[in-house]
C-alpha cells in the first residue's frame, strides 16, 4: 500500500477532525485528506518536515530540524490557522524526532537528553 492510500484510507476520525500526513513528495507539508470526495481539504508547510500529535482540538506540530519550532494549529477541515508558535529552548544540534505529547494538560518535548514540560491547559 503507498502512503497516499494509507491516509486517504486512514481519513477523518469519528468525530470529523483531520488526520493530518505527509506526501511522498514534499515530506514537509502538513495536509487534511476527506476519504470521501477523494480530495485534500487543505495543505500548508507550516514549521516543515517533523512529527504530530493531537490533543483537545488541536494539533501540536514540531519541526525536527533547525531550531525546533513548535505550533499549535486548530484541528479543523476548514483550513490552515496557526494559533502560535516558538523555538525549543536548549535544543541539541542533533534531529529530533520524538512526537510531542499531551497528557493531563501538559506539552513533553524530548530532545535527545533533554525533557522540556509546558503546561498547555486553557486559562
Amino acid at each position: 500500500m503507498n502512503l497516499e492510500r494509507q491516509y486517504i484510507r486512514q481519513g477523518l476520525k469519528r468525530d470529523r477532525r483531520p488526520d493530518v500526513g505527509r506526501e511522498r513528495k514534499g515530506m514537509g507539508n502538513r495536509r487534511a485528506p476527506n476519504p470521501r470526495a477523494r480530495v485534500i481539504l487543505w495543505k500548508e508547510k507550516g514549521v516543515g518536515k517533523g512529527s504530530v500529535a493531537y490533543a483537545d482540538g488541536h494539533l501540536y506540530c514540531r519541526s525536527e530540524s533547525g531550531k525546533g519550532a513548535v505550533a499549535l494549529v486548530d484541528a479543523v477541515p476548514g483550513g490552515y490557522t496557526e494559533k502560535g508558535r516558538f523555538d525549543q529552548p536548549d535544543r541539541s544540534d542533533k534531529n529530533s524526532w520524538a512526537h510531542p505529547v499531551v497528557v493531563g494538560g501538559r506539552l513533553y518535548l524530548r530532545d535527545q537528553d533533554v525533557l522540556l514540560c509546558y503546561d498547555v491547559r486553557a486559562k
